[in-house]
């Protein structure tokens, strides 16, 4: 059976070619949700101080160190339960707005009666932001 010159080359079936279209499609679909994932998300309050073109700056590290003023430099205090206090609304606190003690942590209230919060102080806050720069440092 003598051989054709083209029996080399590979036709491809109409679907074949259209399951690999798609499946590169998807793939590249995926990588580009993934590539937003993984963007660091930005404290809704941080929009309050610093302008979108600022944020759009922002490397990865100091997103996390503001994210971590925002949502972790300070400590509610619950050890006394206070009946007639309101709820603290911590998406919406702003610590940003108080001033922080070298070195002891600082309570304010924010209604009175009011359930204490404790602020974090200047060196507390210096080595959490220091630590997440470590962190960084090792995983980057």
């Amino acid at each position: 059976m003598p051989v054709s010159q083209n029996a080399y080359i590979c036709k491809f079936n109409p679907k074949t070619v259209k399951a690999l279209f798609l499946s590169a499609l998807l793939t590249l679909t995926f990588q580009g949700l993934r590539a937003q994932q993984a963007q660091p998300d930005v404290d809704h309050r941080i929009r309050d101080h610093y302008s979108e073109e600022q944020i759009a700056q922002l490397d990865e590290l100091t997103i996390a160190q503001l994210n971590f003023v925002f949502r972790h430099s300070y400590v509610l205090v619950t050890e006394k339960p206070c009946a007639e206090c309101p709820a603290v609304d911590l998406e919406n606190f702003d610590p940003y707005s108080f001033d922080r003690d070298l070195n002891f942590r600082k309570r304010i209230y924010l209604s009175n009666p009011g359930i204490p919060i404790d602020l974090l102080s200047e060196k507390e806050l210096d080595a959490e932001l220091t630590r997440i720069k470590n962190e960084f440092q090792s995983t980057h």
